[in-house]
């Protein structure tokens, strides 16, 4: 299985564009499973207006300090050594690393209410400088993962797009922070899946 990203040369109105709903909580007993809507697109077009935005929105009455939502893209070729990774916490804000550190992204906060429910969220933009794997996304293929994930909170909760592997992620004794849950998302190979940019 595979999604498709939309390629444009300029950022489009976010209701244009497709909608990932984060549905795998595998680790989940009981019945809490948020529902996550990530809409994500690339521009390319001018040099300081490249990159990948993602929009981020969780249906979460209760916004808990430990709620975040998450995504990793990284090179096809090369998973573990090309990457960026980007969390949203309910509380406290964006954090974003890739394989040289900590990076600065753009980020826009917002919440509200519709026939869906009580939502929070974030715009975010990924400049494509900070993308050292510009050319696959330009090439049309990448790997990578949406996460939904709440740890040492009242409502622990590990949820993906594509199926993955959270043992690891919920067994940590590491304290719950932005910056921790960038380190223990499951990014290999075996947690990630296929996304495809095209031009339309």
């Amino acid at each position: 299985m595979s999604f498709k990203i939309s390629v444009f040369e300029k950022q489009q109105e976010w209701d244009m564009i497709s909608v990932a709903k984060l549905t795998l909580y595998p680790l989940e007993e009981a019945d809490y499973k948020p529902f996550v809507q990530v809409r994500c697109s690339a521009v390319d077009g001018a040099e300081e207006e490249s990159g990948i935005g993602f929009k981020f929105t969780v249906f979460e009455a209760k916004r808990e300090r430990t709620s975040r939502v998450s995504a990793h893209f990284a090179g096809v070729k090369d998973n573990e050594g090309r990457y960026f990774t980007v969390t949203a916490g309910a509380v406290d804000g964006v954090c974003a690393v890739n394989e040289k550190g900590v990076i600065e992204v753009r980020a826009k906060e917002f919440e509200g209410e519709d026939l869906q429910g009580v939502y929070w969220g974030f715009e975010v933009f990924v400049a494509k400088k900070d993308i050292s794997f510009w050319e696959d996304v330009i090439a049309g293929e990448i790997r990578g993962n949406y996460y939904k994930t709440s740890r040492k909170g009242e409502r622990d909760h590990f949820g993906s797009f594509y199926i993955c592997d959270f043992a690891e992620m919920a067994g940590s004794s590491l304290e719950d922070s932005a910056e921790n849950t960038l380190l223990l998302l499951p990014k290999g190979a075996e947690n990630t899946g296929e996304f495809l940019f095209r031009r339309y």
